[in-house]
Order: C-alpha cells, then structure tokens, then sequence
C-alpha cells in the first residue's frame, strides 16, 4: 500500500511539475509576443492553422487512399489536370474557387456573385500563385478594396500546383470572359517544367510529366512508386490530423501549441517533399524526347515565356482587361534577400546542385524576356525576384513556396503596381 502511494504520488508530482513547465513556456511566450510589435496575434496564429487545414490538407480528409499520390487531381484535355471537382474546396470545373462557372450569353462566367458591381481578379499560374490566393485571400481583398471602393473584390484562383506556361495561356484564353483584371505570377515552373518534361520523355510543354503521367499510369505501379505513395498519403493525413488536434478547444490559443505545430509542419512536410520528388525523378528515362541538355531547355523556356505572355497581354486587350505579369521571387536568385534564417538555410539545401544551376540560369534569361516585354511589347510586366531583399525574417519554407508573410508582401507589390498604372477598365466586350 505504501509502495502504490508513492508511485500515484510520483506521478502526480511529474504531472504537477509538466504543468507548472507548460504554464511557465506559455507565458514566457505570451510576454514575449507582446512586446513583440510585429509579431502575430494568437487569432492570426489560429487562422494560419484554420487555412492550412482548410486549404491545404484538410480535403484530403474525405479522400479515397487507395486512388494514389495525386490523388486530388484529374486529367484535363486542355489543361492537363485539374483539381478533382469532388473535393470540397474546388468548383465544377476543378480549380480552387469558392464559384462555380458557369455559361452567359457571352460565355462562361461565375456563379452565385452577389456584388452589383464585382471587380473579378483572377491569378493564374503555379503552386506558388496558388498558395498566395489561398494564404492571403482576406488580406489581397482588403486590399483591392481600398483601391476600387465603387466595386466589390472578387479574387478567382486560376492557379494550380505544377501547372506553367502554356497551361496557365491555355487557362486564361479559356476563360477570357470572367476576369476584369488578369494576374500572372510565375516562372519557377517555367524554368524546371522544360527540362524535366524533356528527361521524362514527354514534349517540354507538358503540364508536369510527373502528375500527368502519374494518372495515366495507376495500373501499372511497381513497389517502389506504392509503398513511395503510400508514405505520402500516411504524411498528408497526419498533417491534417495534427493539424485539427490543434484547433481544439483548451489548446487553440496556446502559443506552445502554435509552435509545436510549425516545427511538426516543418519536418514532415520536407518529408513529404522528399518523397514527392523521388516519385517525380522515377518518371525520368533514359531516353530524352529531345536531344538537348538542361540548359539547351532551360533557354528555350525562357524565350517561349515572353511568347506566351506577349499573347496573353493581346488578348487581354482585345477583351478589355487588364492585365499584369509577375516574375515570381526564388531564393536561388542570386542577391534575392540580404540574409537567410537558419531555418530557411536547411529548407532550401536540398535544391542545391542542379536545381539551382537550372534556376540560377533560367531567372536571369527570363528577367532579359521580361524587359522586352515591357519595353518592347507594352505589357505590364514586373520582376519581383527582389521583393524580399531587406526583410531578414523568415520567408521560405522551401525552394520554390513562401510562408504566409512572404506572401502577403508579394501582395502588396501586386497592388502596388496595379495603383501605378490606375483603375481598371471596363471591357471592352
């Protein structure tokens, strides 16, 4: 009896002391946030949570495991996939947008857009203008508000994962008639797609050999790409389980929390990136579709870049919208940002070598293109390689993806620019 007093009351005085340590980090935390003025407020902590959940990985929830790695994606005839239309975030047509789209008499417009006067934005391009709409979608709209307060926001997201130039063409030719303002932010895609397509043995203006030749391949699995697939859907689902454990009610607002989330997030999402790109390199074969090194490709995507955008500005014109090009910032780009966190240091070693060589080269041909886009070709084109050059916080959290911050200050040059060149037009059809 003696004995079994001791070990509840050895127990109980762990637990007291594991409580008191709790109490004593958060509040540390707490009073440190504080005095912080730039630091986040617990409610911006909890929706950081919220979105990644929402957005990221919580539709992957209701998904069937046993479809495969992509398995939030379907083919496409034109776009070469597209989101699965089934998923709670995507609409009829397989992008992440809260509207559908439907048919008007002078086309395909939204659905269910209440606003007398809405001012409809779409984004088009890759993963990274994807993540921007979904992580700042509250913010870019406040922001569109202050700048055209006669009409009401409406941000489409045309962007998806993996998709590039021409997709992203092919995309906003498709849907001409919805956006009254045509934004473009790439190039990461532009730069890897071509010599990546090319080694998988596929025509360089694929939509990415990987996803697509993934789904029309799923009958013929080997061992290696089921048990890779099989880690990857294990890591997604735990980052969503972790993910809604953290929103409980009792922990929701601890800092302590917030925190062990992110250094989680952090490790298995580099995981889940690892295992991704093992699966993307078992595409590669031997056989190249065209006999050209990397930077032959690399070259070529960059000139085929100012082709496609240069389209995509006369076509905004003859609709009468409006229309910007963005260069998308990358950390390979030498003298991008002053100083790199730790943190960002590690998320970014496992680009180094042949990624960043394709990189280093590909932005700065295309940075040539872009001028001659605007000078030459009357668009509105920027370079926003520089955008993160004197914040010394952290920005990447891996070689190609920003956090939300980053995002956030690639949106306020967005609307910037769009308030140098003044208001948006009406179209002209």
């Amino acid at each position: 009896m003696t004995h079994l007093r001791s070990s509840v009351l050895n127990i109980l005085l762990s637990v007291g002391t594991l409580a008191v340590l709790l109490t004593a980090t958060e509040l540390a935390l707490s009073i440190r946030l504080a005095l912080k003025p730039s630091a986040p407020h617990r409610t911006q902590l909890i929706h950081e949570r919220e979105e990644f959940l929402s957005q990221k990985y919580g539709p992957l929830i209701a998904e069937k495991p046993e479809r495969g790695w992509d398995n939030s994606l379907v083919l496409h005839p034109f776009f070469g996939y597209v989101y699965n239309p089934d998923l709670p975030t995507a609409n009829n047509f397989g992008f992440l947008c809260r509207y559908d789209f439907g048919l008007s008499e002078k086309g395909y417009s939204l659905t269910g857009v209440t606003a007398a006067d809405p001012l409809v934005v779409g984004v088009f391009g890759g993963s990274f203008a994807q993540y921007m709409v979904e992580q700042t979608a509250d913010y870019f709209t406040a922001k569109l508000r202050q700048l055209y307060p006669q009409r009401e926001p409406v941000i489409v997201n045309f962007a998806i994962a993996g998709h590039a130039i021409p997709q992203t063409i092919f995309t906003f030719e498709y849907f001409r008639g919805i956006p009254d303002v045509a934004v473009f932010v790439d190039g990461f895609n532009e730069i890897m797609n071509y010599p990546g397509n090319n080694r998988a043995g596929v025509p360089p203006e694929y939509a990415k050999a990987a996803h697509y030749l993934y789904k029309l391949s799923l009958g013929l699995l080997t061992p290696d790409r089921f048990e890779r697939t099989a880690h990857i859907i294990a890591l997604r689902h735990r980052l969503a389980r972790i993910t809604a454990t953290s929103l409980w009610p009792g922990v929701r607002r601890s800092i302590a929390v917030h925190l062990a989330w992110a250094a989680a997030v952090r490790v298995w999402e580099a995981d889940l990136a690892a295992e991704s790109k093992a699966l993307e390199l078992g595409f590669e074969t031997d056989k190249r579709f065209f006999d050209a090194s990397d930077a032959a490709m690399v070259t070529i995507a960059a000139r085929q870049w100012r082709n496609y955008h240069r389209l995509a500005s006369q076509v905004a014109a003859s609709r009468g919208v409006a229309d910007y090009h963005f260069l998308q910032p990358n950390p390979f780009v030498p003298g991008s940002k002053r100083h790199y966190t730790a943190l960002e240091r590690e998320a970014l070693e496992p680009g180094r070598g042949e990624e960043e060589q394709a990189l280093v080269l590909g932005y700065s041909l295309i940075g040539r293109e872009l001028e001659a886009l605007s000078r030459q070709d009357g668009a509105v084109a920027r370079d926003l390689t520089k955008v993160f050059l004197n914040d010394d916080g952290e920005i990447w959290v891996d070689t190609c993806h920003a956090n939300a911050a980053g995002y956030r200050i690639v949106v306020d040059a967005i609307v910037r620019t769009m308030v140098e060149h003044g208001t948006v037009a009406k179209r002209g059809q």
